[in-house]
């Protein structure tokens, strides 16, 4: 956890300042406070342990599950949404209004592309990849038959 808390205080691109610093520590020590959370002491595990069972519940299971299809997707809606919204009602409505219609349009629609993808596309893609596997690979490992040959 210190050399991620060093790594994490090196400076890099733009603006350093004391703030921006103190986030990027929290961030880091946040982080391994929810993977080490068995081991901190008192309130702070008690919190840790909280956080963590609520990011393990089924929905962010599900997202889990849904991020790689949703990071590929995500622009694809995003940027057509966007310039919509920019272009019909740029000088008309307040850009966080902006902001907030394009969160209501982009978000649904992604997260149904990106389980419809990842239903129809992802896991027979994975089920393909371990019959494959399983049918073409490798019978035993090839750092056990190096260790079988020297015996």
């Amino acid at each position: 956890m210190a050399l991620a808390l060093l790594l994490a205080a090196l400076p890099f691109g733009g603006d350093q300042g004391l703030g921006k610093l103190l986030v990027r520590e929290a961030l880091v020590a946040g982080f391994f406070a929810l993977v080490l959370y068995r081991m901190l002491p008192g309130r702070a595990g008690t919190l840790a342990r909280a956080i963590a069972v609520t990011l393990s519940n089924r929905f962010f299971h599900l997202m889990g599950e849904l991020s790689f299809s949703i990071y590929l997707i995500h622009l694809l809606v995003l940027q057509p949404v966007a310039a919509f919204v920019i272009s019909e009602f740029g000088h008309e409505l307040s850009a966080p209004l902006r902001f907030a219609i394009v969160v209501a349009v982009v978000l649904p629609t992604v997260t149904l592309l990106s389980w419809i993808t990842y239903t129809l596309i992802e896991v027979p893609g994975q089920k393909a990849g371990r019959f494959v596997v399983q049918r073409f690979g490798r019978k035993t490992a090839p750092v056990l038959e190096g260790i079988k040959r020297s015996a």
